[in-house]
């Protein structure tokens, strides 16, 4: 697909005017990575609405797993619980389990408490005693909130609970 008006385009070295999305498919298929697209520089009067794009060579599956599982210790240390063994659970931290310095897992659900999850972790509950000092990683995007004011109530303190936004979103202004 190219650009509709490239046909009045009289710069005979130009072959090709793209739309967003044919430079994106250009761009993925030659091994690139769009970081970033925009639209409406003014480039001169003849290309009043170029395209910017920042794009990149992406990195390996390995390397992407190994630089989350990083910031995953970054903000946890090299210790922590794991509250909350539900969906996002299996979808943003199972994955990387192997990879990840977890103590326990941790629910509030007591059908939950001593089944196995994976990787030979039982699921349990929260112990005050046991588990007073570690940091939690709070594995519920959307119930975060109920479940860092019930972890609150049972006396953990805040700047050991963290969410899987501070480990996903990697500006530092999260952290």
């Amino acid at each position: 697909s190219g650009h509709p008006l490239v046909i009045s385009d009289e710069n005979s070295e130009h072959l090709h005017q793209f739309t967003q999305a044919s430079l994106l498919c250009l761009l993925h298929r030659v091994g690139f990575e769009a970081e970033a697209i925009t639209t409406g520089h003014f480039e001169s009067a003849v290309y009043p609405d170029s395209i910017r794009v920042r794009a990149r060579v992406p990195k390996s599956v390995l390397c992407r797993t190994t630089e989350l599982a990083n910031r995953f210790r970054d903000r946890l240390g090299k210790g922590f619980l794991v509250y909350g063994i539900g969906g996002d659970f299996r979808n943003y931290v199972q994955p990387l389990l192997e990879q990840l310095p977890v103590v326990e897992l941790l629910d509030s659900a007591p059908e939950r408490w001593g089944t196995s999850a994976c990787h030979g972790h039982v699921i349990g509950k929260y112990d005050p005693e046991r588990h007073a000092r570690l940091p939690i990683l709070v594995c519920s995007i959307r119930f975060k909130t109920d479940i860092v004011a019930s972890l609150r109530a049972l006396g953990v303190r805040g700047e050991l609970i963290v969410g899987l936004d501070e480990i996903y979103d990697p500006t530092p202004s999260s952290h």
